[in-house]
């Protein structure tokens, strides 16, 4: 049977299966229909369909909205077995399902230097030495997560200490929050950037 969970307020969230077309959905005029295993009246149902967004009732069968309309009319799929619900006049919409997921963020993040967790530039630094060394010439090195917060400071780094370290690789390491980026001179001079660049909008 669908799972409904009856808010105590406002809100029945429903995590059932359907589409805009089911949910506005009838019964076929003198054709005999299965009984419903879920009926919810006395709600203000929200359908998907522009042409119909508001009901009164909706019925269920098998896991999906089979019906939306008057309560009259839903009460008629009831069988002995179905499940009645008064929504008591509270809003009801379909079950909210979020794939939000940053594949490529991820992939990315497998590839790049780790640097959450480094307590000093030197750490940082250690760590793209390490990447280069089994990194062609040439190639970009990137990496994430460092804090200078966590480095018993708050000044940001400068490139000395990185640009002698890589000389060989243009290095780009996000800061934890990705607001922030610490570059070498490789990757400076790849990017065109000279003290005479000027700070983008926004930025510096």
């Amino acid at each position: 049977m669908p799972t409904f969970t009856v808010s105590c307020s406002v809100l029945v969230a429903l995590l059932l299966t359907s589409a805009p077309h089911a949910a506005a959905a009838q019964p076929s005029a003198g054709m005999p229909q299965p009984p419903a295993d879920l009926i919810v009246t006395n709600g203000r149902i929200y359908t998907a369909d522009p042409a119909r967004p508001l009901v009164d009732a909706f019925a269920v069968r098998g896991g999906r909205v089979v019906f939306t309309g008057s309560a009259r009319e839903a009460k008629a799929l009831a069988g002995p077995a179905t499940t009645v619900v008064d929504a008591d006049g509270r809003t009801v919409i379909p079950g909210m399902v979020d794939g939000h997921a940053h594949f490529a963020g991820l992939a990315q993040k497998l590839r790049s230097v780790d640097l959450v967790g480094t307590r000093s530039l030197d750490e940082v630094i250690a760590r793209v030495v390490e990447r280069a060394r089994r990194t062609p010439k040439g190639a970009w090195i990137v990496g994430r997560g460092w804090d200078q917060n966590a480095w018993g400071h708050t000044a940001f780094p400068t490139h000395e200490a990185l640009s002698a370290a890589t000389p060989d690789h243009p290095v780009l390491l996000e800061r934890v929050d990705g607001h922030a980026a610490y570059v070498n001179a490789a990757a400076m001079q790849r990017a065109g950037l000279t003290a005479a660049t000027k700070d983008p909008s926004g930025g510096r």
